[in-house]
């Protein structure tokens, strides 16, 4: 399983980091490429921008970096193992296409068009409702 490092600072982006977990999460149970998500920080909680807390899994000084594909931080990701340079697409992309161009990189085309089509059956299916 591939793993990816959420680091979150004080004040951090909690709509940006919400969009990377519900992005993996969705690939997680539909997807062909499961993906662990570490959330690390310095401290073992911190705060996003709205004042709520929110635990650290594991203190970056402790995190074991032999495994993560990829750092996402500040609205914005660092691949470590994957080879890929995606920086022209990622500066005009939003949340939810930052999060999908993650999960191309760390998996495959094919796996990100199954993945969206099940979160748009899903929509459908919530507004149908």
């Amino acid at each position: 399983m591939k793993k990816i490092a959420l680091f979150l600072k004080d004040g951090f982006d909690l709509h940006y980091a919400s969009v990377i977990n519900e992005v993996i999460a969705w690939n997680n149970k539909f997807g062909q490429a499961p993906i662990e998500i570490l959330k690390t920080g310095v401290n073992k909680s911190v705060f996003c921008d709205i004042g709520a807390e929110h635990q650290i899994d594991v203190e970056i000084k402790d995190l074991v970096w032999d495994n993560i594909e990829a750092v996402v931080y500040s609205n914005a990701f660092t691949f470590l193992n994957a080879k890929t340079n995606l920086k022209n697409e990622i500066k005009q992309a939003t949340a939810l296409e930052k999060a999908f161009l993650l999960l191309e990189a760390l998996s495959s085309t094919e796996n990100v068009g199954l993945v969206k089509k099940k979160m748009e059956e899903a929509t459908e299916l919530y507004l149908c409702a």
